[in-house]
């Protein structure tokens, strides 16, 4: 860790001081749940299992085969589907054989395909998450998940023992069965605070590309909506929640970080075909896009080829010359300083180059947000306590006596405060809530209005 300017050192001291104090303060688990939860997904895979062994593909392939089939058989399953079945792979290994990972066996429509893909999905929930939360839960009902500031080159955090910024979100079954674990202690409500967008805006403070601080600074406009017309050929009234983060993730931010049209391709149709999605008025997306024209993964592709060149050459041209010029500078003086301070260097790759500053930046804004929290809660003697961190949001048990003050303040100082104190950040800052009903779990948070704070 190298900090260039003494502030840039007093920023990882005194963010090492707080994380350990999260670290202590711990969040509370309900172990009855866990317990409980973990026999009954042991019984959910015992059913798929058995549905599994009694289909009849893998009943014949056994029989012609003389032996047992083994689920946890790659060479065994790779033999049923293509051998035996007769499926084209989608996908080869290293070594040139068909594919039986999990990106291989999503592309194939097979019934006994979807229950061994639960029966992985179900492994992890009970071995990875249940397991380690209930193995790193002290005697008192309270999980100390470790945070870290020494080990990313990015100079963002991480947590192990376990890990706790990769807790399971995007599957809302998964997401259920593990977050519910996660409870507030006695008269407080679970409460998540997450930026806004928050490297998008940090990128702009370093490229300064006048279009995408325009999306930043207006409102009213949307980055994502505008770029998914432009990928889906849609009416943008037609562009549902679900359609634009589709292109959200799997082309605007794969590209800012350094993907490429026929990556961000393959992975966007791969979704389309297995999503299903509907337009606004439901009409299902692949049968809009066969209107279109775009109804094959190679017109498809060529079509996202073009949008990738507008979109660096047209839409973002300074943006995409600032990568130009950081490349440059890195080559010549062999690091990159970041706007907090910090020296990145060594071996790195294009997308390291231009990615890290931005990436470290962005979380720096929510370290010295939760710097300034803490001491703000310790100073006027809150019963809130700060349990935990990712990257971009701050995690909270909050006394229902104070969720209205704490609510504000931490708007006020992770925004308001945040810019005067580093004049270098150009866009708005916005700070978002979720909360759960009083003693309800994490997953139960729901979206709050955070009140106006009255100085």
């Amino acid at each position: 860790m190298i900090p260039t300017t003494s502030e840039a050192y007093k920023l990882m001291h005194e963010g090492t001081l707080v994380l350990s104090d999260i670290e202590s303060n711990g969040m509370r688990i309900d172990l009855n749940y866990c317990r409980k939860k973990k026999i009954e997904i042991a019984q959910t895979i015992k059913d798929l299992t058995e549905r599994v062994m009694n289909d009849h593909n893998v009943l014949r392939w056994q029989k012609r085969e003389g032996i047992k089939f083994k689920l946890g058989s790659p060479q065994q399953l790779a033999s049923t589907l293509y051998n035996h079945m007769g499926l084209i792979p989608t996908k080869e290994t290293a070594t040139g054989q068909p594919s039986t990972d999990k990106e291989a066996l999503a592309d194939l429509n097979v019934a006994f395909i979807k229950d061994l893909l639960d029966i992985k999905k179900w492994e992890k929930v009970n071995n990875t998450y249940l397991e380690n939360i209930i193995k790193e839960t002290d005697e008192n009902g309270i999980l100390h998940p470790v945070f870290n500031l020494h080990i990313p080159v990015t100079y963002r955090s991480s947590s192990n023992s376990p890990n706790f910024q990769n807790m399971p979100v995007r599957d809302p079954v998964i997401a259920k069965a593990v977050r519910s674990a996660f409870i507030p202690r006695n008269g407080r409500h679970f409460t998540e605070f997450d930026y806004s967008s928050l490297e998008v805006g940090i990128s702009v403070c370093y490229h300064k590309d006048p279009t995408m601080f325009r999306y930043c600074s207006d409102p009213a406009s949307d980055m994502h909506r505008d770029i998914a017309f432009d990928c889906y050929l849609i009416d943008k009234d037609m562009i549902t929640k679900p359609l634009r983060q589709s292109v959200k993730g799997g082309f605007v931010f794969s590209q800012f970080y350094g993907s490429y049209y026929k990556q961000c391709a393959e992975l966007m149709w791969k979704d389309i075909t297995i999503s299903n999605y509907l337009l606004a008025d439901g009409t299902p997306l692949m049968t809009h896009l066969k209107k279109k024209k775009l109804n094959t993964y190679t017109r498809f592709e060529r079509h996202l080829k073009k949008l990738e060149d507008d979109l660096w050459n047209n839409r973002f041209p300074i943006y995409s010359q600032w990568k130009d010029e950081n490349e440059e500078l890195y080559h010549k003086q062999g690091y990159i300083i970041t706007k907090t301070g910090f020296k990145l260097g060594g071996n790195m790759s294009r997308n390291d180059v231009n990615n890290y500053p931005i990436q470290g930046s962005a979380f720096h804004c929510l370290l010295w947000s939760l710097i300034e929290v803490h001491k703000w809660l310790k100073k006027n003697k809150m019963r809130t306590k700060i349990i935990g961190q990712i990257h971009d949001s701050i995690v909270m048990d909050i006394h229902k006596s104070e969720l209205q003050e704490v609510l504000t303040m931490t708007r006020h100082i992770s925004t308001t405060l945040l810019k005067k104190h580093w004049a270098w950040i150009i866009t708005p800052l916005e700070l978002d809530a979720e909360v759960s009903p009083l003693g309800m779990s994490w997953f139960d948070k729901k979206d709050y209005i955070i009140p106006a704070l009255n100085l």
